[in-house]
């Protein structure tokens, strides 16, 4: 167990230098999809920068399509029929403590804000309504789930991964259609998405880190263990090589790919829940 925590303690410490060299490219690049600059991260080198206007479109497209916009405008239109100075939807878990506002006396507030303290949580994202409120990005409202250390430290490879996937997607005939900017990648590549059953899945990325991996048999997209997660570091391929210099820059990829997102994904796992 101790080698496996200086395991994750490496990859934690690698992500975080990956993130922070790159931060400062994302925070113009993204500002048109009103994502906070704490929450801007590159997608890749200097490469992957072209056509960003593109994926800023793409995203900002997905985010308010019908189906979105419908599911919060009921949200919100829910919220406005709490009674009693209740104006505020919430995703909560079930034996979770409310302290009303009535309760909520200087020094409970004061014994309250030490405990989260002293487990580690910050405790203004507990306040409704108050400006850390962690908003939930398929419904729009406010989420008080808990993260401990462990969650903080990894939640870059869990949420990070799934809320920057989740930005595009497609079907297998709009993945392969030509200008669609996505890239199949060769069977060997992709090893770690196989179920073993009937024709090989097919892997699919895109410049911009997002991927899709399609059922052999059925062309649709994969979920569970085997799904595409977001890459840090779009891997490259062999046909990539024309010169030497090509030959260093898919050295590079290939580590930069392995340390943020195969070797993370090898000892972490998909899914969060499955980390033990």
């Amino acid at each position: 167990m101790a080698a496996i925590g200086l395991v994750v303690m490496g990859i934690t410490a690698t992500a975080v230098a990956v993130l922070d060299i790159v931060r400062a490219r994302a925070i113009d690049a993204y500002a048109d999809l009103e994502i906070a600059p704490d929450k801007a991260v590159e997608l890749g080198d200097e490469r992957l920068t072209k056509g960003l206007d593109s994926l800023a479109h793409k995203s900002a497209a997905a985010r308010n399509s019908p189906p979105a916009l419908d599911l919060r405008g009921r949200l919100s239109a829910a919220a406005r029929q709490g009674r009693f100075g209740d104006t505020r939807l919430g995703h909560l878990t079930p034996g979770e403590i409310v302290v009303p506002r009535n309760v909520l006396s200087d020094e409970l507030r004061a014994k309250l804000a030490q405990a989260f303290i002293e487990a580690g949580a910050e405790p203004g994202r507990y306040i409704v309504g108050g400006p850390d409120d962690s908003i939930n990005p398929a419904t729009g409202q406010p989420e008080y789930f808990f993260k401990d250390l462990w969650d903080r430290a990894t939640d870059w490879h869990f949420e990070g991964r799934d809320d920057r996937n989740n930005s595009m997607f497609g079907t297998y005939e709009q993945v392969t259609r030509p200008g669609s900017g996505w890239k199949q990648m060769p069977e060997w590549q992709n090893a770690m998405h196989q179920d073993g059953k009937g024709k090989p899945e097919l892997k699919f990325v895109h410049p911009y880190g997002q991927e899709i991996v399609f059922d052999g048999d059925t062309l649709q997209p994969v979920t569970g263990d085997k799904r595409g997660t977001y890459n840090y570091f779009t891997p490259d391929t062999l046909d990539s090589i024309s010169g030497q210099e090509d030959i260093r820059n898919l050295a590079r990829n290939w580590r930069d790919h392995f340390f943020a997102d195969m070797l993370p994904h090898m000892v972490l796992g998909p899914d969060r829940n499955k980390k033990e």
